[in-house]
């Protein structure tokens, strides 16, 4: 990892010293992040449905390459890594005795990286083993003797969290029931370090366990539970009352009086904890498990417990942060009715919020009218707005639930490349890019307009540390919904902003920028973010709209879940696969998609609807596979061919990425012409051969005409024809029998001499200049009628004739006899033959010559041929 930098304006490098102690805390989890980003470049273990199942064996890491590259001292390098062989799913190869050995070490970097990644190597199995490691990171879970071991609050947030994966989808009472007392935990001991982060991740993994069961049947056992009840008492506070379940009830039997003295001795000297509940604590955790819960339910009630305060009294009750995470978690239960729009996002704001920005906006107009200088204002602008209104709340929450709303559609659109949604995230985008770099003292304001823009600007900017937590979930929002598409007006806006640096700037706002330039270009291009309910979870984790102050905090989210949204990845990247050469070719597919298909949305006069068809042009990146119908080749250039999901083995030949296409003859290839220019120049021109009696012939591509040399451009036939075919024999062909031709030579010339006049007065043989000519002439039929394996018939038919009359054996004579009487008694059944008419013709001549002018002294064979002449005659 390089930490060489630079400073503006010299550009000056600067190397970071990771000698002192300071320095070393601070390279601690970028170097982790490194190893992660390393780890993640091998190949995943096992794929659902876009890698082929020869690729799920051969990219197995083994046990023995995993030990053998543990080094001697432990580092926070490896620990990233051994959390991206976790999430490649190749972890799991590493036995209980190794695990362990790595949990003994005692470094923080490891016990994570190694939780985490058996957590995700076995996602939602519930596995024993695995959840019997996890709770022994979680004092919690353990007797009073062992709750008293030292356990880093990292340890303990990451095996939080990896009891909601391990069973995600499960609907375990149990845990379900830990994690939901956890959420509202109160401190014990001296340990107040991350408690925020603790808190959250038992949210999430609640949320994890109990995804999208809020109202279905499978989630009948938890009922007792009231969980909704309990996590909105969490988020709204109130006084704790007493809890109850199996889990409490177990606790409180085996009480006794020495454990309630070590209890007593286990409270916390430094944080005094009252009646009622801690909501800075507790609140982010329990919206999001609330969200979670109900996830996709469209659960009116559930999301009603998530209102907005739309009084201002209201509003001072809620912290700003907290506005974002509620429209958040309405937007994942009212799943259905989120909407890619402006107007859909303005539409979260209450409209206390709404009618003071309102205000803010008239006090802006009101300020430039009253102005007697046009020129220049200063910033006591805020003297002119009505007083008794918190103005920085009112900012402050309306740039977080705009931000809110932009989430939830990034959440909701993730993967797709819906054009609206991302416009639309752009629009906001702007909007909090005109917030933080517009200028009080800015002096090129020339117009009124410009003047209660600027103003307008000044008076709807929050402070610096909500704007750049607004503008980095947008633009993680953003990089969702454009996934893998590598969008250039999307890129342009993030360089953008990524480009301005100065004190206001921290690392969690690079950190937010560089994700979602990253998931522009997620796989190369190859792989999009796909959006499944255990998807979404894995994403609002990793994207967590709160981010890190500097490279060591972990407050309020623990920064190696950042890497868990490669659970959400799906790799869709298609190509096109030539079958006669085995080389990739861009080809354009015609897409069909579901009706209820969220990849393009488009505005109608009534709402909004989704197209049923998209063109794309292969290699490139394929809408989801569960909104795909059809797929088929949409180019004239290429045989016709399709793939249709309802059909079992086209369905697992698409599940491979891969389609096998052909080109039509005497097409270019869109890599040598991209846009069909030389096509279109020939377009009403077609192909005349007056000396083979074919009338007027329409070929299957215009370009398509006899192929001979072009001395005038120093073309030869072996060029011509490589530009259109990569068939090696026909290249060969041109290049051994057709090259060097010189035109002026030939002119037009009769059938007769075509064909040379040969030793018995024949039309075969001769010239070679005549050889020459029928070379081009057949090899021009061969490549423009698609028929490449008739060019040796033709070079053997040709050749038998020619030596007939010293050849040694019959099995010349018995090729022409076979041929001549094959065609002569189909001719009445076959509309296309594979040999021409006129070349068959003067074979026929040819052998009638032959037989009349030699004897079986001269020629053994020669009565094989009488007899077919006897039967054509016939």
């Amino acid at each position: 990892m390089s930490l060489v930098g630079k400073t503006p304006p010299c550009n000056t490098t600067v190397a970071l010293d990771i000698s002192s102690p300071a320095a070393e805390a601070l390279s601690l989890w970028p170097q982790f992040h490194n190893g992660v980003a390393a780890g993640l470049r091998l190949r995943p273990w096992r794929l659902d449905t876009s890698v082929a199942s020869k690729c799920r064996q051969s990219a197995c890491v083994t046990r023995t390459w995993i030990v053998y590259n543990r080094p001697s001292t432990p580092t926070s390098q490896h620990g990233g890594l051994l959390l991206a062989l976790g999430l490649q799913r190749h972890l799991s190869v590493l036995a209980m005795t190794d695990i362990y050995e790595y949990l003994t070490l005692g470094h923080d970097p490891t016990t994570v990286g190694i939780l985490l990644g058996m957590a995700v190597a076995k996602h939602g199995t519930a596995d024993a083993a695995v959840s019997k490691m996890l709770c022994l990171h979680i004092p919690a879970l353990l007797p009073q003797p062992f709750a008293e071991m030292e356990v880093s609050a990292a340890a303990q947030t990451a095996a939080m969290t990896g009891i909601g994966l391990l069973y995600s989808g499960t609907a375990h009472r149990l845990m379900a029931e830990f994690l939901l007392s956890e959420i509202s935990r109160r401190t014990h001991g001296d340990r107040t370090r991350d408690r925020e982060a603790y808190s959250l991740a038992a949210g999430l993994a609640l949320g994890m366990i109990t995804l999208g069961h809020g109202t279905s049947l499978e989630a009948a056992g938890l009922a007792d539970l009231r969980i909704a009840q309990r996590l909105h008492r969490a988020l709204t506070g109130g006084c704790e009352r007493r809890k109850v379940g199996q889990l409490s009830a177990i606790l409180s039997c085996a009480g006794d009086a020495r454990n309630r003295y070590a209890s007593d001795q286990l409270r916390c000297s430094r944080v005094r904890e009252g009646e009622y509940i801690n909501t800075d604590v507790t609140a982010p955790g329990a919206i999001l498990a609330l969200g979670l819960h109900f996830l996709q339910t469209n659960s009116a009630a559930a999301a009603a417990r998530l209102y907005l305060p739309d009084t201002h009294v209201l509003l001072d009750n809620v912290r700003p942060d907290l506005l974002l995470l509620r429209v958040v978690a309405r937007g994942l239960i009212l799943w259905d009715s989120l909407r890619p729009s402006i107007a859909w996002v303005e539409a979260q704001l209450p409209r206390v919020v709404l009618g003071s920005m309102r205000a803010l906006k008239l006090s802006a107009h009101m300020k430039i009218l009253k102005s007697s200088c046009y020129g220049k204002f200063c910033s006591t602008h805020i003297a002119s707005i009505p007083n008794g209104v918190d103005w920085d709340t009112i900012r402050q929450a309306h740039a977080n639930i705009v931000t809110g709303g932009c989430f939830v559609l990034g959440l909701r659109y993730a993967g797709t490349g819906c054009t609206v949604a991302a416009a639309t995230l752009r629009h906001f985008l702007v909007h909090f890019k005109m917030l933080r770099d517009t200028n009080e003292n800015q002096t090129s304001l020339n117009t009124k307009t410009d003047m209660i823009s600027c103003l307008h600007t000044l008076l709807w900017r929050p402070d610096r540390p909500t704007l750049e937590m607004c503008l980095g979930a947008t633009a993680i929002a953003l990089g969702m919904v454009m996934a893998g598409t590598g969008d250039l007006a999307s890129l342009r806006l993030l360089r953008e902003l990524r480009w301005r640096v100065d004190d206001g700037i921290t690392y969690g706002t690079h950190m937010a920028l560089h994700m979602s330039i990253g998931l522009l270009f997620l796989g190369g291009g190859r792989a999009s973010l796909f959006r499944s309910k255990e998807s979404i979870a894995a994403l609002l984790t990793a994207f967590y709209p709160r981010f890190p102050r500097s490279p060591e905090d972990n407050q309020y989210h623990l920064q190696p879940l950042r890497h868990l949204w490669v659970l959400a990845v799906d790799w869709r990247g298609i190509k096109a696969v030539d079958v006669e050469t085995g080389k990739d070719a861009p080809v354009p597919l015609q897409v069909e998609l579901r009706s209820l298909a969220d990849y393009v949305t488009i505005r109608v006069a009534d709402g909004w609807s989704t197209t049923q068809s998209i063109r794309i042009m292969a290699p490139c990146l394929l809408p989801p596979l569960s909104d795909i119908i059809s797929i088929r080749v949409a180019s004239e250039r290429y045989y016709p061919a399709a793939l249709d999901t309802q059909n079992e083995r086209h369905a697992a030949a698409l599940s491979k990425l891969l389609i096998y296409v052909k080109r039509r003859p005497g097409y270019l290839s869109y890599m040598r012409d991209p846009y069909a220019l030389r096509e279109r120049l020939r377009e009403e021109e077609a192909f005349r051969d007056k000396e083979y009696g074919h009338g007027s012939v329409r070929v299957l591509a215009p370009w398509a005409r006899p192929l001979q040399s072009c001395p005038e451009t120093g073309l030869e036939t072996s060029d011509i024809l490589a530009s259109y075919t990569d068939d090696p024999i026909l290249l060969t062909f041109a290049r051994q029998f057709c090259d060097h031709f010189d035109p002026h030579t030939g002119g037009e010339m009769k059938q007769a001499q075509i064909w040379g006049g040969g030793a018995y007065g024949g039309p075969l043989g001769g010239a070679p200049s005549h050889i020459q000519r029928w070379c081009a002439r057949i090899l021009h039929e061969c490549v423009a009628y698609d028929k490449p394996m008739v060019l040796l018939l033709y070079m053997q038919l040709h050749h038998a004739a020619l030596t007939i009359h010293w050849a040694k054996h019959s099995h010349h004579a018995w090729s022409l006899r076979m041929t001549l009487e094959f065609y002569s008694r189909a001719s009445h059944h076959l509309d296309l033959t594979l040999l021409r008419r006129d070349f068959l013709e003067a074979l026929r001549v040819h052998a009638d010559a032959v037989v009349c002018s030699v004897s079986e002294e001269d020629v053994p064979y020669i009565d094989v041929l009488k007899s077919a002449l006897v039967v054509l005659d016939g």
